[in-house]
């Protein structure tokens, strides 16, 4: 099980702040030098969180300093647990086709690209 990296967010728009009972957290996800199959690991204890409630990523497709080969990452909670998971997927045909998504291969190397991630949570 591979751990996410995360780094907190030095853009003012990005803060950590509190909505009603609930705690917003930004941070900077780094895609892993070899991917593991079934994402990268988030619990609540990585972010300074009891319970994570929702995680979005606000801006969708992961892109490295070019925009050629974005992926898709998702968010999801681990059933049953306190764990979510952060899988990346990509096409496998030619832009502009009509071909189902993918998850990345084991042991490809996403250290290049990055996602925000939006952490909800008490």
């Amino acid at each position: 099980m591979a751990t996410a990296t995360l780094a907190a967010l030095t853009d003012p728009k990005s803060q950590d702040y509190v909505s009603g009972n609930k705690k917003v957290k930004y941070r900077q996800w780094t895609g892993p030098a070899s991917y593991t199959i079934a994402g990268d690991t988030i619990t609540p204890s990585d972010v300074g969180l009891r319970h994570i409630t929702a995680i979005t990523l606000p801006g969708g497709a992961v892109v490295p300093g070019t925009l050629t080969g974005a992926f898709i990452v998702a968010a999801s909670k681990v059933a049953s647990s306190e764990t979510w998971k952060i899988t990346c997927y990509t096409a496998a045909g030619s832009p502009g086709t009509a071909t189902a998504l993918g998850e990345v291969n084991a042991t490809t190397n996403l250290s290049t690209y990055k996602a925000v991630l939006r952490i909800e949570g008490y």
